[in-house]
């Protein structure tokens, strides 16, 4: 998976009880590459199109707007240091008829009033998924971490 990058006001959020791990829902949202950037680190509630430009992935071929559930979040917390990851249900999408690309996927805060935006992960260029081939594309990674706060 591509580094994580979190949007600036997730660590206003988490401080101020927005962001309640542990139990509330993490969701990941794909994204395409938008003009002129990518999502941008002042972006703040999960939308259709961010700030900077990438827009989400259209309903149908495989994906349904707003994204999977990565379920329930859980924390462990080990000499100081707090890990936050998801439960098993890890999202995953299959592409059918005409597939769909993706470059970002956005993840936020599934159970927040406003859908809160936690981070992005950026793979640098586009992805394309064929329907043809039932090409699948996984989030990895969400079941050991997502993020770590040391």
């Amino acid at each position: 998976m591509a580094a994580f990058n979190k949007f600036n006001l997730f660590t206003d959020k988490l401080c101020g009880g927005t962001h309640v791990f542990g139990t509330n829902i993490i969701k990941c949202a794909l994204y395409v590459a938008g003009a002129p950037t990518p999502p941008l680190a002042t972006d703040a509630l999960y939308a259709a199109t961010l700030t900077g430009g990438a827009a989400e992935v259209a309903s149908g071929n495989g994906y349904t707007t707003t994204g999977n559930s990565g379920g329930a979040s859980i924390k462990s917390n080990a000499t100081g240091t707090e890990t936050v990851r998801t439960t098993s249900a890890i999202p995953v999408w299959t592409a059918s008829a005409a597939g769909f690309s993706l470059r970002y996927v956005v993840g936020y805060d599934g159970t927040a009033t406003n859908k809160d935006l936690i981070g992005w992960w950026d793979f640098g260029s586009t992805l394309t998924l064929s329907g043809a081939n039932g090409d699948t594309f996984t989030v990895t990674g969400l079941d050991t971490s997502v993020f770590t706060l040391v």
